[in-house]
């Protein structure tokens, strides 16, 4: 019942907007609803308030969770090499950032990819412009005879 725990924290917050646990736990249910754009904002006030490294590493971890489910493997990158940052023992998170880097740069290489073919596509249209001035040229040639 994520639904309920969101509105639950969310009424919390309102009357203690400084109740951190509520937070954390608002982004942990956002995120369960897959509503992860608003989750990770969630995750960002937990880790500006957080007392230790712990705190910090565990609302890193969850924003780069959320931002390799928004496919934003850059962000995700980021997010988890911070949560390593302050928790260095994480092995969960340093998978995590292996597989945001893996498809960072499957994401970047299809990109090169479509960049090249989209260059491959402007020769060939360069090439069939050319071959049409040229047979439009010889036929005003003709036509002059």
């Amino acid at each position: 019942k994520y639904t309920d725990a969101t509105v639950a924290y969310k009424k919390a917050l309102e009357k203690n907007s400084s109740y951190k646990k509520a937070t954390y736990n608002l982004g942990n249910s956002l995120y369960q609803e897959k509503n992860y754009k608003e989750a990770i904002p969630q995750y960002n006030i937990t880790v500006e308030n957080a007392k230790d490294a712990f705190e910090k590493a565990e609302g890193y971890h969850n924003i780069g969770n959320a931002m390799l489910q928004e496919k934003n493997y850059k962000g995700a990158v980021d997010a988890f090499k911070n949560a390593l940052r302050n928790n260095p023992n994480d092995d969960e998170t340093r998978y995590n950032l292996a597989v945001a880097q893996k498809l960072l740069e499957d994401e970047e290489n299809k990109n090169k990819d479509k960049n090249k073919d989209k260059g491959k596509d402007k020769d060939k249209d360069k090439d069939k412009r050319q071959r049409q001035e040229q047979r439009q040229r010889q036929r005003q040639k003709r036509g002059r005879r």
